[in-house]
């Protein structure tokens, strides 16, 4: 994409992943990461056809009752990705004049493609002036379900859409399947069964595609979060035994990409 982040940017965000990252693995057409801090586990997708996407749990060891089917995940532009590090970055080197003297200074939201939700990027204010400290808040609605990320761990997930926006792409050639939002009728489940319910590692976040005769692509199916391989197969099988009506376009059946949570809702 030949994109660049400035000066700005790269004297605000100098950092190091902190240990226990997972490896960057490239897996043409997609590079994936998945990530664990202490409040929450992330999957990071830059995928060269439908764009980046963030996927967010509760880590296991924080889930409290009441919050199993938390799920934060959101697609981006990754061109307004790099966009909005940049324009962050640069609304955050000085303090705005007038404002609380200790308090987090916020940047504007970074919206996703669809649906509600974003990122928030901030620096703590002490007596006025801007510190060190950095802030990212994501969420999946105003006032829905939020996590606060601060200092490293903030600048590590920072690091890495600033790694991985270049890597993705939205591919609007004909071909690609279309998603929710450029269909008339999305996809209708008519059969699909369900695995047993485990608890909130059972889930599994899938995309696939439904093509115009209502059968699932094999090639396109993808796991983008699970606990582990054999809930991914599990997930599959759900998957390939289930039936669907197509997604409609002005009356004729298109391929839809489907996005979907397997197990516990």
């Amino acid at each position: 994409m030949g994109r660049r982040i400035s000066a700005t940017y790269l004297s605000l965000l100098l950092v190091v992943l902190i240990p226990g990252a997972a490896r960057l693995a490239s897996q043409p057409p997609a590079a994936m990461v998945r990530y664990s801090l202490r409040l929450v586990d992330l999957t990071v997708v830059a995928d060269s056809t439908y764009g980046l996407q963030l996927l967010v749990v509760p880590a296991s060891k924080t889930v409290a009752e009441g919050t199993e089917g938390t799920l934060v995940w959101l697609r981006f532009d990754p061109d307004s990705v790099l966009d909005w590090l940049n324009a962050a970055a640069a609304i955050l080197r000085t303090a705005v004049p007038g404002g609380p003297a200790d308090a987090i200074q916020w940047s504007p939201a970074l919206r996703p493609l669809t649906g509600p939700g974003g990122f928030l990027l901030g620096r703590h204010r002490s007596k006025g002036r801007l510190g060190k400290e950095h802030w990212l808040a994501i969420a999946d609605s105003a006032p829905g379900w939020q996590a606060e990320l601060a200092a490293q761990e903030a600048d590590s997930v920072l690091h890495l859409l600033l790694a991985l926006a270049p890597q993705a792409r939205i591919d609007t050639s004909a071909s690609v399947a279309r998603d929710r939002r450029q269909v008339d009728r999305p996809v209708t489940v008519v059969r699909q069964s369900r695995p047993p319910s485990r608890g909130l590692r059972s889930r599994v976040a899938v995309q696939y595609v439904v093509g115009s005769d209502g059968r699932v692509e094999p090639t396109s199916f993808t796991v983008l979060l699970a606990a582990s391989p054999r809930l991914a197969a599990e997930a599959w099988e759900v998957v390939r035994e289930s039936r669907f009506e197509p997604a409609q376009k002005t009356g004729q059946p298109v391929r839809q990409l489907v996005q979907q949570v397997i197990g516990r809702p």
